[in-house]
């Protein structure tokens, strides 16, 4: 008798499965009222796994509702949220994701990079900074890059982004190529072709983190000044660059409106999955990040790190080139040139800085703000930013604010000064390491040229001291 029960109950649990799976399959809400034990509930639940479904790719929202329990409990979403989480993206809309779609992708970037919940353990004290698995290991692969990670640490770089799906292998394989550099070793350079296919992949994977924007823009340090043609890519790749960085931005706002989310131990045990609470969440950090991308930017990209000049006048014009937009810049007109700008030249042209003098520009050329340190070329020039560097290593602070003002011009010249050991001892370092990190957001990256110098400079050193 009580088999019979049992398949009776498995047969109405499966016809049940069979309309809900019809509801949501086509869109529409289902809501299960009234008694029912919770093992008629299970033998649904189990039915709709067994049919395929899940819960994160309905677009309605179905929970059992008991009168000594839920009834009475708002819905997490209403009938316009539905409707909205069900239209497909659209192009013009400002938001680059919408729904459950947003909502997966806030819960992957949290998981990787800022946990926006935390499983309560009887006894044991809230950690005071929550950070992911992707960020731990990124600080880590930083310290790594400026050369001071521990062994273990540097074993810990190699071994662990195979572990973390939020980091792809090719931002390993390029990381590790820079250690191998650091070494002494050679190692490929990357084309902006192949830093556009690892930015897909980074979206891919929801590794939105400003760390990585920097590392890959640093890359296009290694960029000459080519012809227009074989540049072309540099502006779809600084395009994307700041938009990555907004989202960044806007995802780390909407975090920061969330406070520590205790969850249960035992949250993962229903086979109705998370709580309506924990669904909420990320609802409710959806909502946050898109009331924070109306007013997000990309930071600090076009805040610090600007360089001003004058186009000179009898100048041919010069086209500016920022987020995928140009603007014609006359003779005699100001501009600012930022870290994720292009300046494209038609014919030859001159720069007027206040402070550095005239800058000459080449015909049908791409720069960027790599390239403005090999524009200073006059003696006097030189000699003044010689005359800067040193003051502003006594700590000369008018010295230290011209070179800040003109850090496009002068970064280069104050990382050759501060690999100099005597050098990076001096007062003022301290405040120009800091102006560096402001424009250049991570450790200069090694090239072979650059390790081969410091191999050279630790030879001579023994040497002199014998003699």
């Amino acid at each position: 008798m009580k088999t019979s029960i049992m398949a009776a109950l498995w047969v109405l649990a499966f016809i049940a499965a069979l309309l809900i799976a019809a509801r949501l399959v086509s869109r529409q809400r289902f809501i299960l009222r009234g008694h029912y034990a919770q093992v008629f509930a299970r033998m649904i639940v189990v039915s709709l796994v067994g049919l395929g479904l899940q819960a994160d790719k309905a677009s309605a929202e179905f929970r059992s509702v008991s009168p000594g329990g839920e009834r009475g409990r708002a819905d997490p979403t209403t009938e316009a949220d539905n409707a909205r989480q069900a239209r497909e993206p659209d192009p013009a809309d400002p938001v680059p994701y919408r729904g459950h779609v947003l909502q997966r992708m806030i819960q992957a970037w949290c998981d990787a990079f800022a946990p926006a919940y935390y499983v309560e353990v009887p006894d044991a004290p809230l950690p005071r900074h929550l950070t992911g698995p992707a960020s731990d290991w990124l600080t880590v692969a930083a310290k790594a890059l400026e050369g001071r990670a521990s062994e273990e640490e540097l074993n810990q770089v190699r071994s662990g982004a195979q572990r973390i799906f939020a980091i792809p292998p090719v931002v390993n394989r390029m990381i590790l190529a820079d250690l191998d550099r650091l070494q002494g070793r050679a190692a490929p350079t990357p084309d902006v072709q192949q830093l556009l296919v690892t930015l897909d992949q980074l979206e891919q994977r929801t590794a939105f983190n400003h760390w990585l924007i920097a590392y890959l823009w640093r890359k296009t340090a290694e960029v000459e000044a080519a012809d227009l043609a074989e540049a072309e890519h540099l502006e779809p790749l600084y395009q994307r660059l700041a938009h990555h960085a907004r989202i960044t931005d806007a995802l780390t706002r909407a975090r920061s409106t969330q406070g520590v989310i205790l969850v249960g131990p035992r949250a993962w045990m229903s086979k109705a999955g998370p709580s309506v609470d924990f669904r909420l969440t990320w609802i409710s950090l959806a909502r946050a990040f898109e009331e924070a991308w109306l007013t997000a930017s990309p930071g600090t990209w076009y805040r610090h790190g600007m360089t001003g000049f004058t186009l000179a006048e009898g100048s041919a014009p010069v086209e500016l080139i920022r987020l995928g937009e140009g603007k014609r810049i006359e003779p005699g007109e100001r501009l600012a040139l930022g870290r994720l700008d292009l300046l494209d030249t038609a014919a030859p042209a001159r720069l007027e800085h206040p402070w550095l003098g005239t800058l000459e520009l080449e015909a049908r050329r791409r720069y960027t703000v790599w390239h403005l340190p090999g524009l200073v070329r006059s003696p006097e020039a030189q000699a003044k930013l010689d005359e800067a560097i040193e003051k502003a290593l006594t700590g000369d602070e008018p010295a230290t604010l011209e070179l800040e003002q003109a850090i496009g011009l002068t970064h280069q010249a104050i990382n050759a000064v501060l690999e100099d050991r005597e050098s990076a001892e001096q007062p003022g370092a301290a405040k120009l390491r800091l102006i560096l990190s402001n424009f250049q957001m991570t450790p200069k990256l090694p090239t072979v040229e650059r390790v081969e110098a410091v191999r050279q400079k630790a030879h001579q050193e023994p040497s002199e001291e014998a003699d």
